[in-house]
């Protein structure tokens, strides 16, 4: 049974100088009610005001404080995530235009808490992007000993603290460009020759949206919109890089061209989209209708004659029994039309945890019984038929995979074709 998700937006709001003749919960309550801007059918009831048609609740409540002030708190909860996206905004329009307080203090906000999940495997991707293009580059120009020559002694000092952190690794791979963050990198990238006035400018706008992220900034639809456009556009800056850079190392080295040379060559054939963006639109990128694919159970061993060498012998692989997964569609009309591209936004599905994706991972290995497991048809059968969000959990078994929870690995099917397949560990 699929999970109601209850957005929440609870605020107090705080009336310092005097300003409005409102002070007690009644006359808040009725003075919020009265709002045709606000409501469609709304209906009072003490200090609760709901209207079933938008599907929202607001309770009031008075703050006792001990200043010679006036302080309420409202708590607004809804199932509907873009009804509640727009009514927290006209919302404080209302408070603060029309009702006399003079600002608001945000007590908890999910409704930015969705919008930041489904923006972070988005930064991720960049910054990990970034990461490797300045290693190739700094590694053609200045070989081994690339680090010590590009990275100040601040970015050196910081990641040195930070190889202090307990890992499976250490000693035996070099982490210095790996434990660089955000910052670190922005400063790498102002010595690097891939990165012009464009490049900067586009990491500077994405740069603006993480710290929204890492902190609890109030973020709107817009801002997932920006990051998406702006991803995008690094990430084909990027890609065009790479390829400047293979297409060059497939020169002899009697031909080798400075770097200079390099990062301004043409690409030798149209750059196919690279891997690193396809993650990005497969973590962020949901589907209008349910996949619709077989309903029955796809379980098959087939038995192969001793392969050749060059051959690789199929194994068998478990598809989960398809059911249609209903996969809400929300935020639409708020991203930016003038997109040719538009992507959709967040989906009003549950965001499913660390603990959550483990176990319903193990309960399906058992189910199958050693078969393995696509990850695709047990993202968007399995999870989507509990009620998750599939694009964040798409991004989710990445980042297990990363941090060794589970294991992401190429097989082939029945069929001999490839897929992700996944499994836990």
């Amino acid at each position: 049974m699929n999970k109601q998700i209850d957005y929440l937006y609870e605020i107090i709001i705080v009336d310092f100088a005097g300003k409005s003749e409102i002070t007690t919960v009644k006359s808040l309550s009725n003075a919020l009610a009265y709002s045709e801007k606000l409501w469609k059918d709304p209906v009072i009831k003490e200090s609760i005001i709901e209207d079933k048609v938008l599907g929202v609740l607001l309770e009031v409540s008075k703050v006792e404080t001990t200043a010679n002030e006036t302080a309420f708190t409202l708590r607004v909860q809804s199932p509907n995530f873009e009804e509640i996206d727009k009514f927290r905004q006209k919302l404080l329009l209302h408070i603060i235009s029309k009702l006399g307080f003079v600002n608001a203090k945000v007590i908890a906000d999910t409704v930015s808490e969705q919008i930041s999940l489904s923006i972070y495997p988005i930064v991720k991707e960049v910054e990990n992007t970034v990461r490797r293009n300045l290693t190739k580059v700094f590694l053609s120009k200045d070989g081994l000993s690339w680090w010590e020559s590009n990275a100040s002694k601040t970015v050196v000092d910081k990641v040195n603290q930070r190889k202090n952190i307990p890992s499976p690794f250490k000693g035996a791979i070099d982490l210095s460009s790996s434990l660089t963050d955000f910052n670190d990198l922005s400063e790498l990238i102002s010595n690097s020759p891939f990165a012009g006035s464009n490049f900067k400018s586009k990491w500077d706008a994405l740069a603006l949206i993480r710290d929204k992220v890492h902190t609890y900034a109030p973020l709107v639809v817009e801002d997932y919109s920006t990051a998406i456009q702006v991803s995008k556009e690094l990430l084909n800056l990027l890609s065009e890089n790479e390829n400047r850079i293979e297409a060059v190392n497939l020169r002899t080295q009697s031909q080798k061209p400075s770097v200079a040379e390099s990062l301004t060559a043409p690409i030798p054939a149209p750059a196919p989209v690279a891997p690193i963006i396809e993650a990005v639109k497969e973590a962020i990128v949901f589907a209008e209708k349910a996949p619709i694919v077989e309903t029955k159970p796809v379980v098959e061993v087939v038995e192969q004659p001793i392969a050749r060498e060059e051959e690789v012998k199929p194994e068998p692989v478990y598809h989960a029994p398809v059911v249609e997964a209903a996969v809400q569609k929300v935020v639409e009309k708020s991203i930016n039309t003038n997109l040719a591209d538009r992507e959709p936004a967040i989906v009003g599905n549950e965001i499913i945890t660390e603990s959550e994706f483990v176990a319903e991972l193990k309960k399906e290995e058992n189910r199958v019984n050693g078969q393995k497991i696509d990850l695709k048809t047990f993202v968007a059968t399995v999870l989507a038929n509990r009620g998750y969000a599939t694009g964040y959990a798409y991004s989710f078994a990445r980042a297990l995979n990363e941090s060794g929870k589970v294991v992401l690995y190429e097989t082939k099917d029945h069929q001999g074709l490839n897929i992700k397949a996944i499994k836990s560990v």
